[in-house]
């Protein structure tokens, strides 16, 4: 991988992964151009009903959406995926059949597959991988200051800040050695966070914070709503369906879809319940998420281009001096 003097080495050995991840997950996916890039624009405010619902070929695209929201960007450029997210725009999806990535807002990431093996890289924001027990050995996933060698397991990588990156791991065991100090070997046990740095290389080791886990409590909230608004909107199209057959249907075939409408009036009901209940814990968390990590991360983003100003300016100071 790339800068190796700054790079650690992080070997997982499983201990077990959440089965429920992907199960009743209803998988959707969006159709690559020819030019072999693709985006798609699905959200509370999108169409939530038809979002998302094309079909796909993992092995032509080797992805395949379970959920996106937002302004989510695939490209694939000679056999290598590039997935991004905007602002306020989430992603979830399975990678060459063999991994699920849950990606923040305003995250990037590129994806391959090498033979056996799949290798993501981290660009920047966060990344949640969950990979199978049956595809030990063959996942890794690195950032600019470090790389995971996954060993089946359910762990997150963030990098936001230049020179560090933090390794969350909620499955599994980690082993950590860093390049520059082989001696300073750590075991990361499920529930317990690392920071890296590229100068002062191993952290120390960390319970996950409320904080940390409300990143991705959010996006299940997220999914969890947008799921129920696509579901209303499926209910709502097969009632007006229905309603149209009627008017021309006699006897038993009018009675049938009598009985039909009322059951999906029913579920129609019960669904607006619980999207009521979703959208007050949707609105609830993101305010939470805006105030704890969002608005703290547009504060150091900010900082980080003033001092590289700063920087700039100084060195063009520099210069004009030598000149005269």
């Amino acid at each position: 991988m790339r800068n190796k003097t700054s790079l650690f080495i992080v070997s997982l050995s499983f201990l077990c992964i959440s089965a429920g991840n992907r199960n009743g997950i209803q998988k959707t996916a969006e159709e690559t151009s020819a030019a072999g890039s693709a985006s798609v624009a699905a959200g509370p405010a999108a169409d939530a009903e038809t979002a998302g619902e094309r079909p796909l070929s993992e092995t032509s695209d080797g992805y395949n959406h379970a959920y996106s929201e937002g302004d989510v960007s695939v490209k694939k450029d000679e056999g290598v995926l590039i997935l991004t997210t905007g602002e306020d725009s989430y992603l979830e999806t399975e990678l060459f059949g063999k991994a699920t990535v849950t990606v923040s807002e305003d995250s990037s990431f590129t994806a391959v597959q090498e033979e056996e093996m799949i290798i993501l890289e981290l660009i920047r924001g966060a990344i949640r991988a969950g990979v199978d027990r049956g595809d030990t050995d063959r996942f890794s996933v690195s950032s600019p200051v470090a790389v995971a060698a996954v060993r089946g397991t359910e762990f997150s990588v963030i990098y936001e800040e230049e020179g560090a990156s933090d390794i969350e791991v909620y499955d599994g065991e980690v082993k950590i050695t860093p390049l520059a100090s082989p001696a300073d070997e750590m075991i990361l046990d499920p529930g317990f966070f690392t920071r890296v740095t590229s100068e002062d290389g191993l952290g120390e080791k960390k319970e996950i914070t409320d904080k940390q886990r409300l990143r991705w409590e959010h996006i299940v909230v997220r999914k969890s709503h947008f799921r129920l608004l696509r579901e209303r909107n499926r209910l709502r199209t097969e009632i007006l369906s229905a309603r149209g057959d009627l008017r021309g249907a006699r006897g038993e075939e009018a009675e049938r879809l009598r009985e039909q409408i009322k059951a999906l009036a029913a579920k129609r009901t019960d669904t607006d319940k619980k999207l009521k209940a979703a959208a007050s814990e949707l609105e609830e968390i993101s305010a939470r998420y805006r105030k704890v990590i969002r608005e703290p991360g547009l504060r150091r983003k900010k900082m980080r281009l003033k001092e590289r100003e700063r920087i700039l300016n100084e060195r063009l100071e520099r210069l004009e001096k030598r000149e005269k």
